[in-house]
């Protein structure tokens, strides 16, 4: 009988480091919902890439129709536009940052729930057990 009951409780203790492997690799899965803002922010800075590419494509155009005093000021004109590209740039790697960071305090926070339940599942079916463990 204590053969037994050493059995079931092992077999216990397998299912639920089994049932949280389960639950841990179902998590490290980004799901859609929180890969969407990530892929967002991903396609605004190829939209940015892709301004900055037009614009010293327009500039090299102008150039070539235009005096220097013309050609100065469209640089400097392009150069504060850049500046200010990079400002957005910046700020929105931020948000990045942020939203990556969140994420990991998620996964963290769900780690730490998962091993709570399994914690109470064991002492539900067996107290005494991890109770003189402790």
């Amino acid at each position: 009988m204590l053969e037994v009951d050493i059995l079931k409780r092992i077999l216990l203790i397998i299912f639920a480091i089994f049932t949280s492997m389960l639950m841990i690799s179902t998590v490290s899965a980004v799901p859609k919902v929180n890969s969407d803002p990530l892929m967002d922010k991903i396609q605004e800075f190829e939209e940015i890439e892709r301004q900055i590419n037009e614009k010293l494509d327009s500039l090299v155009l102008e150039v070539e129709n235009g005096g220097i005093i013309d050609l100065i000021i469209q640089i400097i004109e392009m150069l504060i536009d850049l500046v200010q590209q990079l400002i957005s740039v910046i700020g929105r790697v931020f948000q990045l940052v942020e939203l990556i960071t969140y994420l990991i305090t998620l996964i963290v926070r769900l780690y730490e729930l998962i091993m709570a339940v399994i914690d109470y599942i064991l002492n539900l079916f067996s107290p005494d057990l991890f109770r003189s463990i402790s």
